[in-house]
């Protein structure tokens, strides 16, 4: 998934309930999210502004879009600690469940 906004935008972003569980969701089942420099706020406002690891992608480079695309192929960020993402979505196709 992918967050590109403007400032405004990121800000209105920031206060929606939605919104801000679309992202939380997004990072606690290991996607891969690609956002821009005003997207911060956003994640600010969802507790995962320091906690940006491997399977976030700065989109601010206009040849960035293609190469997210491609990490788009492996669906999931399975790095992610598993302090950070529950069990329950850290489970692999087949049932196994990473470390």
């Amino acid at each position: 998934m992918a967050v590109v906004t403007g400032p405004e935008g990121a800000a209105e972003l920031a206060s929606l309930p939605a919104a801000r569980d679309f992202v939380t969701d997004a990072f606690n089942h290991c996607k891969l999210i690609g956002h821009s420099t005003h997207t911060q706020p956003l994640l600010d406002a969802v507790g995962l502004g320091s906690l940006l690891d491997g399977g976030f992608v700065d989109l601010q480079e206009r040849a960035a879009a293609g190469a997210f695309v491609q990490r788009c192929r492996e669906l999931r960020y399975w790095d992610r600690p598993r302090s950070v993402s529950p069990a329950s979505s850290r489970q692999r196709p087949g049932g196994r469940v990473t470390a």
